[in-house]
């Protein structure tokens, strides 16, 4: 990407494995299990003027790498018309290439860092 004072060059991959399982306990309860294993690669080679905050000059990459649990339970009660459905799963998110590694602060000599990825729990 072209910047008014420089050149910035991303680079960045994502590769993504899920498994996921139900055992049938009963005629009408069954649990899930699943897991997923995340890894996201992020760099950047930032060739930037002094001045430019937002994108720190320098050269960085960094590997995320999560696994991802769900458990669940699925419910159906006798008459088989209606499931109920319970979920419990984590989830991460690495962040964009261009904005992983950022200024601390405001000031142009502030520490540089990089990002962490995302989390959420889903219930």
């Amino acid at each position: 990407m072209p910047a008014a004072n420089g050149t910035i060059r991303d680079k960045r991959s994502t590769a993504e494995l899920f498994a996921e399982n139900t055992y049938q306990v009963t005629d009408g309860f069954a649990l899930v299990a699943g897991a997923q294993i995340f890894r996201a690669m992020r760099g950047t080679d930032n060739d930037t003027a002094f001045f430019i905050s937002d994108y720190p000059d320098g050269t960085v990459s960094r590997t995320y790498t999560y696994l991802n649990p769900k458990i669940g339970a699925i419910w159906t009660p006798a008459g088989g018309t209606t499931q109920f459905y319970g979920n419990l799963s984590r989830n991460h998110e690495a962040p964009s290439s261009v904005v992983f590694y950022t200024q601390r602060g405001s000031l142009p000599n502030s520490p540089k860092s990089t990002l962490n990825a995302q989390r959420a729990d889903t219930v």
